[in-house]
């Protein structure tokens, strides 16, 4: 078994967004102010009829590709910015979502110690628009065991937001035709 870690992997993030000019930008820039460096953005512009794209392009940068498309839905927005992954590892980070800035540094160490893990997540904290934490009756994670059934019987306790998965890009390839 190969035990050597790879220190810094590159890590994809995809983010989808329609007509999300009040929220995308502050998402974009919770992923380039990450503790972990090593990423690349892949943002999907799926036909937005506000500002987004001006959003999104004052947020350009090295590390940034914008794709615009027709309005085709989250999910396809999802699939063509896979088409443009490079990385080691994806996270899919909607557009209304933010990452704490050491994010990617803990799964990313995670990942890289534990070369039989497919994806880490953790604890979701909730926020309004105002960036104020929502009281939520119970703590919510990331499902990392029985997933078809706590995603089934829709645990309360368990959040299937993608923002909150970091994955082995390897494994998407073997789960989906891209």
């Amino acid at each position: 078994m190969n035990t050597t870690v790879n220190t810094n992997p590159l890590v994809s993030i995809v983010i989808p967004c329609y007509n999300g000019e009040l929220f995308v930008k502050k998402s974009i820039e919770s992923a380039l102010e990450q503790t972990y460096k090593k990423i690349e953005l892949i943002i999907v512009n799926d036909g937005s009829k506000d500002k987004t794209y001006d959003e999104i392009n004052s947020c350009k940068n090295e590390s940034v590709t914008i794709i615009n498309k027709p309005n085709t839905g989250v999910s396809d927005s999802r699939n063509i910015g896979m088409q443009h992954v490079t990385g080691e590892y994806i996270l899919f980070l909607d557009a209304d979502d933010v990452l704490e800035p050491d994010f990617l540094e803990k799964r990313v160490e995670i990942l890289e110690k534990d070369k039989s893990l497919d994806f880490c997540t953790g604890e979701i904290i909730w926020i309004d628009e105002n960036d104020q934490l929502i009281k939520m009756p119970k703590k919510q994670f990331g499902i990392y065991e029985n997933t078809v059934l706590n995603v089934a019987a829709f645990n309360p306790v368990f959040s299937t937001c993608p923002s909150a998965y970091l994955f082995r890009f390897s494994t998407i390839k073997k789960k989906h035709v891209l």
